[in-house]
């Protein structure tokens, strides 16, 4: 016999469990983790009774607060040439490699640092002054006041911030005198005082020290090139704004944004300098805009060569000169082979073969002349990820002597020197690309199965996750699809709301877990809300990061897949039910993007019971075994299938005990218990 009647009692196991599976689950990875960020843990466990019934449990959430690792870079040492009574501005490149924020005692003073191996020094600057190159100029503009020597600055993570040193040279200065400035930068590492040794020194390290980098000035009455570099970028273009294919795609109109670089040397020696070679390479991730380029300054009647493109500026074989003037065979070996090893296009290392770049060249530059070599640039923030350094510097090599009448590049500073080579280096400049901010979440529509217990069953891709029946009383879940369509690694805040339409009925509680169903998602950015975990960039996808599979349902590297589990109470009735999920961007609050979760019907708690035992083509809901018929007021017991009586006892003996096996099958979708009860 069987019946849909609501359970009469429920029960859950009190004593041993067995444990079936537990697993803890994190959406952060604290080595990549701002410090002070909370990470936490919940686990789920499923286990079963005695009888067999399987139940979930979670635990209390863990959380562990991620602590400051503290690490530093300062560069690097400095080696030029002056004339009496001018100004020479030293940038120098102060950078936070540690997860949280850090403080930093910086000074400065007359004289080499000790072990500096160039040393000793003749005589002391005028005047030195330090200032924080906040625009990145490379030279102290009107609003950036001068730093006295042990100030404290403070670095965000992940930041460089470059310091300039005005040093005054006397104008007394003899040719040939040597002024030596030291800095020094020492990090707190949170003690609230400067810890020696805390900040390491690369690039050129001549006391081979850390904390500090020595400058050395040399005066000359040759020709002293002193060059600067800005860069100026203009966002919010587009492909059909700016007329820059990005893509390659007509249909598509993708952002493209403008990098402008102006390079501006002076000579401001007392000698012409000769064949001054600027060159540049083109930014790595960016693109040369080939109409952007200008040189002022130089003329081609004069025997000037004004600024042209390369497309690949180490190839000095197909440019036809000697680019960085080392007096041997032209070269086409990529940057190591150019002035000793220079990184062109400013991504890390020396090590690229083919590197597109600029070049001009000016016969001769006078003492008081400037000569100016002008490009720009576009790049993508839909193929570059946000908050990306886009780094670049510009050099020169040059014979400082020539309007002496010399004819060759092997004196001091020239970049055939055998023992103090140029090339003449201008000031870093540094962009931060655009970030861009957006996600979708979504159903798996056509995209995996159709059937896989979280699937979308009407295999459409229409915001609504349908999932055509559960139990009354069970755990049904959804499969949601997050997409971070932002150019910066982002995290999703989640909520669902009942309704508004077709509400769960009374009694329902939703949860959000990971998509093996593994662990629950948790708040990973101590905003009190269960999220996504960061999920990667748009930008991953042009970089070619293979997607992955996960029960069938491709998942993009920049898509995280989670499930939304909504337990359903016993009385359950009355579908179709709706709910909304929702998921707000962490970075931008005004990004958010909902779909439905729907659910189609309910199978309600059935059972039967029988006197024999049951198959598997007895366990259909809609098979009654044994049915008990009352309606003719007759209890039928001829032996055939239709008995109304189960057992018959022909008279057993008082005082002996008889026993009637009786079968219950739970023809539910969903665990259930049940209570029994006899009537005579």
């Amino acid at each position: 016999m069987n019946t849909h009647l609501k359970p009469i009692s429920r029960w859950v196991a009190a004593g041993l469990i067995m444990i079936g599976a537990g697993k803890l689950t994190s959406q952060a990875l604290a080595s990549t983790t701002e410090a002070g960020v909370e990470i936490k843990n919940e686990a789920k466990v499923d286990y079963e009774d005695a009888l067999g019934n399987t139940y979930q449990a979670f635990s209390n959430e863990a959380v562990v607060k991620v602590a400051q690792i503290y690490a530093a870079t300062l560069k690097d040492d400095f080696d030029d040439a002056a004339a009496a009574g001018q100004i020479k501005y030293i940038v120098h490149e102060l950078t936070n490699n540690g997860n949280g924020p850090e403080d930093f005692a910086l000074s400065y003073a007359q004289n080499l640092p000790a072990g500096d191996s160039r040393g000793p020094d003749d005589i002391d600057a005028a005047s030195n002054t330090m200032y924080w190159d906040e625009n990145g100029t490379g030279r102290p503009d009107n609003g950036e006041a001068a730093l006295a020597s042990g100030s404290v600055v403070t670095i965000p993570a992940g930041q460089t911030y470059y310091y300039i040193l005005a040093v005054e040279v006397p104008s007394s200065a003899a040719v040939g005198d040597k002024i030596g400035v030291t800095l020094t930068a020492q990090a707190h590492e949170g003690t609230g005082a400067p810890v020696a040794n805390a900040v390491e020194d690369i690039g050129a390290n001549n006391d081979g020290a850390d904390d500090t980098n020595g400058d050395l000035i040399t005066i000359t009455n040759d020709a002293v090139i002193n060059v600067n570099k800005t860069a100026n970028e203009i966002k919010g273009g587009t492909e059909s704004s700016t007329g820059i294919d990005v893509d390659g795609d007509p249909a598509t109109d993708l952002a493209a944004n403008i990098i402008n670089y102006s390079i501006v040397a002076s000579n401001t020696g007392n000698t012409a300098a000769t064949d001054v070679h600027m060159f540049d390479g083109i930014p790595d991730g960016t693109t040369l805009i080939p109409t952007s380029l200008s040189s002022p300054g130089l003329i081609a009647a004069d025997g000037d060569t004004v600024v042209a493109s390369a497309a690949n500026l180490t190839d000095e074989t197909a440019l036809g000169f000697d680019l960085d003037q080392d007096g041997g065979a032209l070269e086409n070996g990529g940057e190591a082979a150019i002035a000793g090893g220079l990184d062109l296009n400013h991504d890390g290392d020396t090590s690229d073969t083919v590197v597109p770049g600029v070049y001009a060249i000016d016969s001769s530059l006078p003492s008081g002349a400037t000569v100016s070599m002008n490009f720009s640039v576009w790049y993508s923030p839909n193929q570059v990820e946000g908050g990306t350094s886009i780094d670049n510097q510009a050099f020169i090599c040059a014979n400082l002597n020539g309007g002496a009448g010399d004819t060759d590049y092997v004196d001091d500073n020239e970049c055939g020197s055998p023992t103090k080579p140029g090339p003449i280096i201008t000031n870093p400049t540094s962009i931060t690309s655009e970030n861009t901010y957006g996600g979708t979440i979504t159903d798996t529509g056509s995209n995996g199965p159709g059937t896989s217990g979280g699937g979308d069953d009407d295999g459409t891709d229409d915001g609504v996750q349908t999932v055509d029946n559960a139990s009354a009383g069970s755990d049904v879940f959804f499969y949601n699809l997050i997409t971070n369509t932002g150019n910066r690694t982002d995290t999703f805040n989640l909520s669902i709301a009942n309704g508004p339409t077709n509400p769960y009925p009374t009694g329902t509680t939703f949860k959000f877990l990971d998509a093996t169903g593994a662990g629950p998602l948790v708040d990973t950015n101590s905003d009190s809300v269960a999220d996504t975990g960061a999920i990667s960039p748009s930008t991953c996808v042009a970089a070619g990061v293979p997607a992955t599979t996960i029960d069938g349902i491709t998942v993009a590297c920049n898509q995280t897949l989670v499930r939304v589990v909504v337990s359903l109470p016993a009385s359950a009735s009355g579908v179709p039910f709706e709910a909304m999920t929702t998921a707000t961007s962490v970075n931008d609050s005004t990004q958010t993007d909902s779909k439905i979760e729907r659910l189609t019907s309910v199978t309600p708690p059935t059972v039967d019971i029988s006197n024999t035992p049951f198959t598997p083509a007895t366990m259909a809901a809609a098979t009654n075994v044994d049915p008990v018929d009352v309606t003719d007021g007759v209890l039928d017991a001829d032996g055939t299938p239709a008995d109304d009586i189960a057992t018959v006892f022909n008279d057993p003996a008082l005082g002996t005990t008889v026993t009637a096996p009786l079968y219950i099958a739970n023809k539910g979708g969903g665990q259930d218990s049940f209570t029994l009860s006899s009537r005579r």
